[in-house]
């Protein structure tokens, strides 16, 4: 079995899919350490069941942890009392601007709808909120080669692409503000894909102990069922 980093063995415990099955924790870890006993601020767009915020209030245990969601159910998730969430969509910029206007982040992990739509104006918009150093992460850029994702004349992972090439970035859904913004304080984009296979199967959730490649269920467990994330670093 692979040998796991602490991140995600917490993961595990608290079964966020970013451990067992997409292994981003093993990717994010070296980024985190710096922060883990700091009074750090960190948002999460997207809630769920709200594993990965159990998570993050469980590494960062000095942390203050906003998150949004546009499901009352998962915005109603009973946490502790240092994570606050509330009920609003990542495209709702005005709403967003008044509930996080003043505050600064350390960590923002994009979560959402995976919508590359919605991938690149979250960046456009929250990149700013970043403290200088902080990391803005990118989930799930694997939707970009799924077209019930696909909503953009340019998906997320082409301007990625463009960027680490350019060190430009492209989209026709950010302002020249938006741009600029980005273009002058991204230090570094790194990207990640999961190259082994899953840990536990996030169908039938049983454990994938034979490291297997595909589970007794039938789920594909192999890198073939592609895992992409990315962290976005602001210049110090």
């Amino acid at each position: 079995m692979l040998k796991i980093n602490r991140l995600t063995e917490i993961g595990l415990q608290c079964q966020t899919d970013k451990a067992y099955y997409h292994l981003f924790t093993e990717f994010y870890m070296p980024y985190f350490e710096k922060y883990m006993d700091k009074n750090v601020c960190i948002l999460e767009i997207g809630i769920f069941q709200g594993n990965s915020l159990r998570l993050l209030d469980s590494y960062f245990p000095n942390a203050i942890i906003y998150a949004i969601d546009i499901n009352k159910n998962s915005v109603n998730l009973k946490f502790g009392n240092n994570i606050h969430t509330f009920l609003c969509s990542q495209d709702d910029f005005q709403k967003l601007q008044e509930i996080f206007n003043g505050i600064k982040f350390d960590i923002i992990i994009e979560d959402g709808s995976h919508l590359t739509s919605h991938q690149q104006t979250s960046l456009g918009f929250f990149f700013p909120f970043l403290n200088k150093g902080g990391i803005y992460i990118c989930e799930d850029l694997h939707t970009s080669y799924n077209a019930a994702y696909v909503d953009t004349s340019i998906t997320t992972m082409e301007m990625i692409e463009y960027y680490q090439y350019t060190k430009t970035i492209k989209s026709n859904l950010l302002d020249e503000n938006q741009i600029k913004y980005l273009n002058e304080n991204i230090a570094d984009v790194v990207l990640y894909e999961r190259q082994v296979n899953a840990i536990q199967c996030y169908s039938c959730k049983r454990y994938n102990t034979e490291d297997m490649n595909n589970c007794i269920c039938g789920i594909n467990l192999s890198p073939s069922d592609r895992s992409i994330t990315s962290v976005f670093i602001h210049k110090d």
